[in-house]
């Protein structure tokens, strides 16, 4: 099991019990490529990560022919993809997986790519947010979406007399206060 979240403070409960640089774990397990992939293919950004050299614990981008340390262009929501990518890399270990706010720093269009690829693991991943772009059925049945309010959990299907189905546009559904808990 593992339990992380990523808000004003990085910390995580279960799977590890020492801390670890992601920079480092990126680097001595040769991810350097495909963490530039997986940048480019759920934010569209492009990194020109420098090829790192033996004993190398920080990753560095080339931008104008200089030098840069990565997690000084890092933006507060790159470096939140980077903790889940290492995660990510990490989760194979774990049956069950929760994102407290996974999304909090965000664009609700790079949340949802970031759904894809959490849903598509081999564990069970449940998240958290407020972000009701994530209530399609694109990602998940209306089932496995929850609404927690005043101490309450229920699925959406059990806080509606509507039948939803598969065309239906849950967002627009949630806003026009077709749910209650």
């Amino acid at each position: 099991m593992l339990w992380f979240k990523n808000l004003d403070s990085r910390e995580f409960i279960g799977l590890e019990t020492a801390t670890f640089s992601l920079e480092d774990f990126i680097i001595q397990n040769k991810y350097v490529e495909d963490f530039s992939e997986f940048l480019v293919k759920v934010s569209e950004q492009q990194f020109n990560f420098v090829p790192p050299k033996e004993g190398d614990k920080n990753l560095f981008c080339e931008i104008g022919g200089n030098t840069i340390p990565f997690q000084t262009i890092a933006s507060t929501g790159t470096t939140a993809l980077e903790l889940l990518y290492v995660w990510i890399k990490r989760m194979s270990a774990a049956s069950f997986v929760f994102i407290d706010e996974f999304d909090a720093f965000y664009h609700f269009k790079l949340a949802f790519e970031v759904c894809k690829q959490l849903f598509n693991l081999n564990c069970q991943v449940f998240t958290s947010s407020h972000n009701t772009y994530l209530m399609t059925n694109e990602l998940l049945r209306p089932d496995c979406n929850f609404i927690l309010q005043n101490n309450k959990i229920k699925p959406l299907q059990s806080c509606t007399d509507k039948e939803l189905r598969f065309g239906h546009n849950i967002e627009k559904l949630f806003r026009g206060g077709a749910f209650e808990v």
